[in-house]
C-alpha cells in the first residue's frame, strides 16, 4: 500500500514521485497479470463538497489513466474518490490537510 500527497488543495495532476511509482507498479502488474489494485482519491475541506469530491475522483482517474497509458488494463484498476469525508489528519492545520490531499494505492488481490 502506498498513498502520496497533493501540494495544494487544487492539484490533481500526477506528481513525479506517483509517476515514478506508477512506472513500477505497471511493470510489476505486467510480471503479474492477476493482480488487481484500488485506487482511492482524497482530499481536505477547502472548497465545497462537490469541488473535494470531484478532485478526489480527478486524482485517482489520473492513476488510471497513466496505468493504462503503461499497458495495464481498466478493468485491473478499481477507482474512486472520497471527497473530504475520510481524513487521516485534522484539516486546521497545513501539514493536516496536505495529508488529507492524498492519493492510495494497495493491491486488492488477484484476478480468477
Amino acid at each position: 500500500n502506498r498513498t502520496f500527497t497533493y501540494p495544494t488543495p487544487e492539484f490533481t495532476e500526477l506528481t513525479k514521485e506517483i509517476r515514478n511509482f506508477l512506472d513500477e507498479l505497471a511493470d510489476f502488474m505486467k510480471e503479474n497479470p492477476g493482480i488487481m489494485i484500488a485506487v482511492t482519491g482524497h482530499s481536505d475541506n477547502f472548497g465545497t463538497f462537490d469541488q473535494n469530491d470531484n478532485r478526489a475522483k480527478e486524482r485517482s482517474q489520473h492513476v488510471v489513466e497513466y496505468l493504462s497509458k503503461k499497458g495495464i488494463s481498466k478493468k485491473r484498476v478499481l477507482a474512486g474518490g472520497k471527497g473530504s469525508l475520510s481524513p487521516i489528519a485534522n484539516n486546521d492545520t497545513d501539514a493536516g490537510r496536505r495529508k488529507n490531499r492524498r492519493v492510495e494505492i494497495k493491491a486488492i488481490g488477484n484476478l480468477k
